[in-house]
């Protein structure tokens, strides 16, 4: 029989979850245009109270974090922290923020799902009439896809040094590696009634050419390699031109 009553912990928490989403429902009659923009903003836009303690979200917070409203309401943003960002850096934006001053910065979160993703947040207090603060905004934008690309970006740039440095380094070994070549066989003609030295000529004549078809190989993907680069598409791996 006592089991199935709640205890008055459970009971309070109920309590409060439901005095939460009634708040949530005034703030969306409160105002109907300011409303409806902020329900369809792209931006994902959380509101919490002076402790920090989560009172609103709008669609895209749900949209992108996979959270429903009814898990965040009453929760701490914190939900979302993937062990990332240093401890010093929200106490920085604690004072930021507690100071009456605007907070900008990325954050790498976690999904509800597990996934990580990218968002550039500003974060700034609501004040009352007196001036006094009685709530946090922050207004959040995906920018998973922008970070990756900046990352292929700066993938792509990487080979591009490797490639010039590669083309470097083969123009100083092409030219003399044409003479040693071209001596090797001058000498092997010339000598001809020496076939000891002839077959030793001849072996450093076959290495010669065979590091010649490595520096041709990496002028050659040199060439791919400084062309404009599509989603990685013209990146070269060195060791096998080589």
């Amino acid at each position: 029989m006592n089991n199935t009553i709640p205890d008055n912990q459970q009971l309070t928490h109920e309590l409060d979850k439901a005095r939460l989403r009634i708040s949530y429902l005034e703030k969306l009659c409160a105002n109907d245009i300011l409303s409806h923009a902020v329900e369809q903003s792209p931006c994902s836009i959380v509101i919490t109270n002076t402790k920090g303690i989560i009172e609103y979200v709008n669609p895209k917070f749900t949209q992108i974090t996979g959270y429903d409203i009814d898990e965040v309401l009453g929760q701490n943003p914190r939900i979302l922290k993937s062990g990332e960002k240093n401890p010093e850096d929200y106490s920085q934006l604690w004072q930021t923020i507690s100071s009456g001053k605007e907070w900008r910065g990325e954050f790498h979160n976690r999904k509800k799902n597990g996934e990580l993703y990218w968002e550039f947040a500003s974060i700034s207090p609501i004040t009352d009439a007196s001036g006094t603060i009685t709530h946090f905004i922050a207004i959040k934008e995906d920018i998973t896809h922008r970070k990756e690309l900046e990352e292929k970006l700066r993938e792509a740039d990487r080979h591009r040094v490797l490639a010039e440095t590669a083309h470097a380094a083969a123009h100083e070994i092409y030219q003399p590696l044409t003479v040693i070549i071209g001596l090797s066989q001058l000498i092997t003609t010339t000598l001809s009634d020496n076939p000891s030295l002839c077959s030793d000529l001849e072996l450093i004549l076959q290495s010669a050419c065979k590091i010649k078809q490595i520096v041709q190989n990496m002028n050659s993907a040199n060439h791919y390699a400084t062309r404009p680069y599509a989603n990685g598409e013209n990146i070269i791996d060195f060791q096998k031109a080589v």
